[in-house]
Order: structure tokens, then sequence, then C-alpha cells
């Protein structure tokens, strides 16, 4: 609570699709980096997060897992019937918890607008 955060939900960061996404998220966020926060939720194991980072040189997205009960994912209704994994999502946060925006994509290979999810965040932070 206090921040503005991006939350970009992926299903496994050892998909390309997945991979792609979060990179965008890092790299591509004009600058939002440095006045919110960025999270990427998976339900890959908090190791296997560590080494994605480490390997992509990600330093600027914090990284959380839903692994072990899925309770992101249930709560928030990504929960795929089936398979053990996430839907593709990316929302946005207010500094109250309330989500001003989300999208999530129609097919798992389709990439969000992240584009959109950046200029939600930019609004609530001019806002303020």
């Amino acid at each position: 609570k206090g921040k503005v955060r991006i939350i970009s939900v992926v299903p496994s960061l050892d998909t390309p699709v997945c991979e792609q996404q979060t990179h965008y998220l890092s790299e591509k966020n004009k600058g939002l980096d440095k006045m919110i926060e960025l999270l990427t939720v998976s339900v890959d194991t908090p190791f296997a997060q560590k080494r994605f980072a480490q390997d992509a040189n990600i330093t600027n997205v914090t990284f959380l897992s839903d692994y072990r009960d899925v309770e992101f994912g249930k709560t928030y209704g990504l929960l795929l019937n089936g398979p053990h994994i996430l839907a593709r999502t990316v929302m946005v946060v207010d500094a109250n918890n309330t989500v001003r925006y989300l999208q999530v994509t129609p097919e798992l290979t389709q990439l969000p607008n992240m584009d959109e999810a950046f200029a939600a965040a930019k609004t609530l932070i001019t806002a303020r």
C-alpha cells in the first residue's frame, strides 16, 4: 500500500512470450520504474524466478511466486482451469490497492498492451 504498481502476470518465465513481456516491463517502461513499483507474478518457483532475473539482468522488477497455493491466481480469478498456470495479464494498482487498469489476454500466446498499462500508471502518478 502507498505505491502505484504495475503487476505483470505471466504463466511461466521459461517461455518466449513471458520472457518478452517481462523484458518489456523492465526495459520499455519509459522511466516509470523510478516512480512506481514493477512486479511480475508467475507460478515459477522463487528459485527459478531468481535465476531468470539474474540471467536476464533484470534488477528493477520484483518477482513474486504464486507457485505454492496459487492464492493470487484464485483471488483475482486468474488461475486457469486445468493447467497450474495463471492467465497472461497486466494490471495497474493505485496507492490505495485499487485495481485501476486490467487487461487479460484472450490467448496465452498474445502479449498484453503494456504501453496502455504504462499510460494508465502515469495518469495515477500525475493525479497525486
